[in-house]
């Protein structure tokens, strides 16, 4: 009886399991989309320069701090620095644009965003390639900031000592500025050669 019950079983799920030439013909076919492979470098909007809560001041203090805020404030000139391609960029800085920035809205949209950025607090990225700076003489002090944007560091360097941060990962409220800023004088430079 145990044989004949797991006979009648096994011939039921062959016959359950095996469809008909004519249920295979009128099948009908499932297309699967597959999404498009992600952009390797994804656009990423920029973050907006918001007014700082006091952990951000307190790291925006420790890593760039007012004494070297207002150089790059009050300076009569600010120098906005940058490489004129990206075969610069390596070891070492040597900008070759540069961009003389006066006292005004833009000099103030630029420096707000960036110390925005620099209150990220400190990055412990182990990569230095930068393509952006900063440099500023104010009363016979001078300073010079040094930022990657790709490594998410920026290190100050000058009469005022020596400090380094990190700026936020994703959507610097910065770097775009920068961009918009050099973008002339890195056509005339690649022009001119």
């Amino acid at each position: 009886m145990i044989i004949r019950v797991t006979l009648l079983l096994i011939v039921f799920l062959i016959g359950c399991g095996t469809p008909s030439e004519s249920e295979l013909t009128r099948a009908v076919p499932v297309v699967i989309e597959t999404p498009p492979p992600p952009a390797e470098f994804p656009d990423i909007a920029a973050i907006s320069a918001k007014p700082l809560n006091k952990l951000q001041q307190k790291e925006l203090d420790a890593t760039l701090p007012p004494s070297v805020r207002e150089v790059l404030e009050k300076a009569e000139a600010l120098e906005v620095l940058g490489l004129s391609s990206e075969d610069r960029a390596g070891i070492g800085w040597e900008p070759d644009a540069k961009v003389k920035l006066p006292v005004g809205a833009k000099r103030s949209e630029l420096l707000n965003s960036f110390f925005f950025d620099a209150s990220a607090g400190p990055n412990p990225s182990a990569c230095f390639i930068p393509r952006h700076g900063l440099k500023a003489t104010h009363k016979g002090k001078t300073v010079e900031v040094i930022i990657c944007f790709q490594c998410h560091l920026f290190v100050v360097k000058g009469d005022l000592g020596k400090y380094n941060g990190g700026v936020y990962r994703d959507g610097s409220a910065s770097n775009k500025l920068f961009e918009e800023l050099l973008a002339p004088e890195r056509t005339r430079s690649r022009n001119n050669r």
